[in-house]
């Protein structure tokens, strides 16, 4: 939890993105004051509860759904500016996030006769969920855009 001491925020995640979100309020109101017209419609979302598996994200893509918006670039917190990072590529480099990491539940279920963890089967369930989930880890889901 957050706590105030001295005139100070303190806890977890007390900075945050807090300094990119108010970054990219200001440049939206420095850019509209300036009488700036972007050539398509632009959404600006800021979530705080995807740490905690919420509904935020869930929730404004229901409501762009029901609005008929659909984003033709969706453009997420992103890391750094870095030097070196990429292949082929001099200089520095923003790296700006255009994916959100998600979750994914797996169930693994294994058959196998009784017996005593101190002397396991050969080949036996505990071994086979071993060798599924290394499986897994060694071949992890391909990165895509939907």
């Amino acid at each position: 939890g957050g706590e105030i001491r001295d005139g100070r925020v303190h806890g977890r995640g007390a900075l945050d993105d807090k300094g990119p979100l108010v970054t990219v309020a200001d440049a939206v109101e420095s850019l509209l004051a300036e009488g700036f017209v972007p050539a398509h419609d632009v959404y600006l979302s800021f979530g705080a509860d995807e740490e905690v598996f919420g509904t935020g994200a869930v929730a404004v893509v229901d409501h762009l759904e029901a609005a008929g918006v659909r984003p033709w670039l969706v453009s997420d917190e992103g890391g750094a500016v870095v030097e070196g990072a990429l292949p082929g590529v001099e200089g520095r480099t923003a790296m700006i996030a255009v994916v959100e990491k998600g979750t994914v539940d797996v169930e693994l279920l294994a058959r196998g006769g009784g017996g005593h963890a101190s002397t396991p089967s050969k080949g036996g369930a505990t071994a086979r969920l071993a060798r599924a989930i290394t499986r897994l880890e060694r071949r992890p889901a391909p990165p895509r855009l939907t």
